[in-house]
């Protein structure tokens, strides 16, 4: 069998490669979706641009799973109960570690725990098992948290406690005599 060389002369120009991405632009603009998503193209391909373009495209799902939401929510007061209120977590894989940080915070503060560990663990079911669980058995107790700024004492007997006159230095005792 023959072998024939097939020679390109234009295929290293500049034209060859901007018309190519011309068309990938193109492509990308007329679809509405990013470039710098599927392809890690376009014009300032950053982290930023991508993050943004993910939670453009999440902001259209998350319109559907608030109807149904709402949905459900009715069906269960006027055939079930009042009271109760069903809610779907707005985490995705993309902003899991800020919807968590957000829970941490919110739960440090006297929010629900049980929406931190449901977030964590990803299911609100096994939150609430566990925490009936570690109360059953007296873990809860056991327990204690590290000491920070959110759960310290006000007690005035806090701190370092005070040294001796004789202990300290002469920049030390004027702090001493202007803080009193």
């Amino acid at each position: 069998m023959k072998v024939d060389t097939i020679s390109f002369d234009r295929s290293n120009s500049s034209a060859d490669t901007d018309t190519l991405g011309k068309a990938i632009r193109n492509l990308f603009n007329n679809s509405g979706v990013s470039e710098v998503v599927v392809a890690g193209g376009g014009t300032n391909p950053s982290t930023l641009a991508i993050k943004y373009g993910q939670i453009a495209d999440t902001n259209n799902t998350w319109t559907l799973v608030n109807r149904f939401e709402f949905w459900l929510n009715y069906y269960i007061s006027q055939n079930i109960s009042k009271g109760y209120v069903f809610e779907i977590f707005k985490m995705t894989d993309f902003n899991r570690q800020e919807f968590i940080t957000e829970k941490r915070e919110l739960a440090t503060l006297g929010g629900s725990a049980t929406d931190l560990i449901a977030a964590v663990d990803g299911s609100p079911y096994r939150a609430i098992n566990k925490l009936r669980f570690e109360s059953s058995l007296g873990i809860r107790d056991l327990m204690v948290p590290l000491q920070s700024s959110y759960n310290m004492t006000t007690d005035s007997n806090v701190g370092r406690p005070t040294a001796d006159d004789d202990e300290i230095s002469p920049s030390g005792d004027r702090t001493r005599n202007t803080s009193e």
